[in-house]
């Protein structure tokens, strides 16, 4: 099967959390990310597919994003795939700004 992704994926440390519910936050570690998703590592495994809320702390910026959890590993390290939904430009625009910066810190 051909890799689809629309974005190339950025292998950069972020942490983040997110929300099944709505309410109760759970910790995510980033494994790489995109502004199309991110693959993550979690503390314990969780249903795919489902919906949820993704947060990610960018150095003092935080972005919010409804996605999609398409895949997870009921295995540990618990990896799940998610697919952010309904973004919005300012949310990529953002999110592709830090990635940029990030992987190129001496480019003004």
């Amino acid at each position: 099967m051909a890799n689809q992704r629309e974005y190339f994926r950025f292998t950069i440390p972020l942490e983040g959390s997110f929300s099944l519910d709505g309410r109760a936050e759970q910790p995510l570690q980033v494994v790489n990310i995109s502004p199309g998703g991110l693959l993550g590592e979690v503390s314990a495994p969780i249903p795919a597919p489902h919906r949820a809320v993704v947060r990610l702390r960018l150095d003092g910026l935080y972005l919010e994003a409804e996605a999609m959890c398409m895949r997870a590993d009921y295995d540990p390290p618990y990896r799940v795939a998610f697919c952010f939904l309904n973004t919005g430009n300012d949310f990529v625009s953002q999110l592709q700004s830090y990635l940029f910066h990030k992987a190129h810190p001496d480019v003004r």
